[in-house]
């Protein structure tokens, strides 16, 4: 990441607005973790967006079907973004506030992880419900 960051600086217009389009945790200097959003726009001096959904890059090549959310906090570039990415087989929906979409997505994330880990020991549906639920609440005392 740091060094994709120094290839693009000084090289995106200063009018530009980033999109963050995955959920990264970087380690900043107060040794804590920052969100990508937060890193990228630090790192390049401009305003971030971030795309944040329960999609697959190769099945959103292929056509198939996926939603997402947009977080951007000025209205007009969100309403631009939103023309861009919106598509017969790509819904995308717009909130005002990047981080909560990217808090979200990566604790959709865990939760998705977890869901995987079920499967994967063959812990059976019902324990994969309550992990899938359980999230969900735990997600809910965020909003």
């Amino acid at each position: 990441m740091e060094q994709l960051m120094q290839k693009l600086k000084g090289k995106v217009k200063p009018t530009a607005t980033a999109v963050v389009m995955s959920k990264i945790l970087m380690p900043s200097t107060e040794k804590q973790l920052k969100f990508g959003s937060a890193y990228v726009s630090e790192a390049l001096g401009l305003p971030v967006a971030v795309l944040m959904g329960g999609t697959l890059a190769a099945d959103v090549a292929r056509g198939h079907f996926a939603e997402a959310t947009l977080g951007c906090e000025d209205p007009k570039v969100s309403e631009a973004l939103l023309e861009l990415f919106n598509k017969p087989n790509f819904a995308v929906k717009g909130l005002s506030f990047p981080l909560a979409v990217e808090l979200f997505a990566v604790m959709k994330s865990i939760i998705a992880v977890a869901a995987g880990f079920c499967d994967g020991l063959e812990m059976g549906h019902n324990t994969k419900a309550a992990i899938i639920r359980l999230g969900a609440v735990e997600m809910a005392k965020f909003a």
